[in-house]
């Protein structure tokens, strides 16, 4: 009998320990104040641009700028050649000097007349021609002021100066080439570049909403946030100098059916030039109970969408679908899908699924 019991108990099955529970690293989701910013394509354009146009004609004789560098308004920066318009502008003043000595002698020929003709010592005939010749004085000289003025005008306009303070460009024509005035082609181009403007195109409905919030921030005396701007170039990195939009120069794109808007801004360094390919950045205000999780907590991220895992209250893991909104740094804005106080799964050391009981151990909360 003790055999047959040892036989039995030999062929009882050890009783086996508890697989234990998979483990993984799940983060407190909770509820953030984020900014929120728009992002806009947009394109730089130059302030001011100033053809620089010969308004005489003649041989271009000497330059006076050096191509690239600043100019100020009214600097000097072509000189044509001045002579034939110096002598034109000495024959009119020769001319007009005549007139002007033929005038005096009537004007005074003309007074004697006249207190000749109150005196009766002449006829009304005489005195009457004798005014009229002083008229007739008087309207010549007029006529070679004006003559004179022209010449002058002439004579200055032979140095062609800047019609704008900017940058200007290289020299389009060589010395020594004949040029005439108002021609199509400039002689050069100067670019007012500091401040600098930023073109995006926006859809009405974004102009009537900023301009909404403009009046509104205008009646609390406050500046609206949506006036103010900043700039990411196409690497990524941020234009430190802020902007304001403009709303003056508002202009509609009738190909691509929207609003095109400009931004002011500041460029004393020149880092920003005409045609550069900008994101220009507008505040919306803020959210106050944002949701943003960590990056790794999401899987399948396409179209807007992603999945999360997330735990309940007996540590057992399911799963939820998400909608996703803009990233910022390593963290994810998630607009449904997820509340404050879900347990989110961001890390597992062996793949885990929904339904499967897991063992929890909390990660700290990622800065936003």
């Amino acid at each position: 009998m003790g055999a047959g019991a040892l036989t039995a108990c030999e062929r009882a099955e050890p009783r086996q320990a508890p697989k234990p529970l998979p483990r993984v690293e799940f983060v407190a989701v909770v509820e953030s104040r984020i900014p929120l910013d728009e992002t806009l394509s947009g394109k730089t354009e130059a302030y001011a641009v100033a053809d620089v146009r010969p308004q005489v004609s003649g041989q271009l004789v000497e330059q006076l700028f050096t191509e690239g560098s600043a100019v100020d308004a009214g600097e000097p920066l072509f000189q044509i050649d001045r002579a034939s318009y110096q002598a034109a502008y000495d024959g009119a003043s020769a001319v007009l000097q005549n007139a002007q000595d033929t005038l005096a002698l009537a004007e005074a020929k003309a007074k004697r007349y006249a207190e000749l003709y109150k005196q009766f010592a002449i006829s009304k005939q005489d005195n009457d021609g004798v005014q009229a010749a002083y008229k007739q004085a008087a309207t010549v000289v007029a006529q070679q002021k004006a003559n004179q003025e022209k010449a002058e005008l002439d004579l200055n306009n032979t140095l062609i100066r800047a019609p704008i303070s900017g940058y200007i460009g290289r020299s389009l024509i060589s010395r020594g080439a004949l040029v005439t005035a108002y021609q199509s082609e400039p002689l050069a181009v100067v670019e007012t570049i500091n401040p600098i403007y930023v073109d995006v195109g926006v859809l009405p409905g974004l102009l009537a909403s900023l301009k909404e919030k403009l009046a509104e921030s205008g009646k609390k005396g406050k500046s609206a946030p949506a006036s103010h701007v900043t700039l990411k170039f196409e690497d990524g990195s941020r234009y430190p100098l802020e902007g304001r939009l403009s709303f003056a120069n508002v202009a509609f794109d009738k190909v691509a059916g929207r609003v095109v808007l400009r931004a002011v801004f500041p460029n004393p360094r020149l880092a920003l030039g005409p045609g550069m390919k900008v994101s220009l950045i507008y505040s919306d205000g803020s959210e106050e109970s944002a949701i943003l999780v960590p990056k790794e907590g999401l899987h399948d991220a396409a179209d807007g969408h992603a999945t999360a895992l997330v735990l309940d209250g007996r540590d057992v893991v399911r799963a939820r679908q998400v909608t996703l909104g803009a990233s910022m740094g390593a963290t994810v804005r998630v607009t449904a899908g997820l509340q404050a106080g879900d347990r989110l799964v961001v890390s597992a050391p062996q793949p885990v699924h929904a339904g499967m009981h897991v063992r929890a151990v909390a990660q700290p909360v990622p800065s936003s």
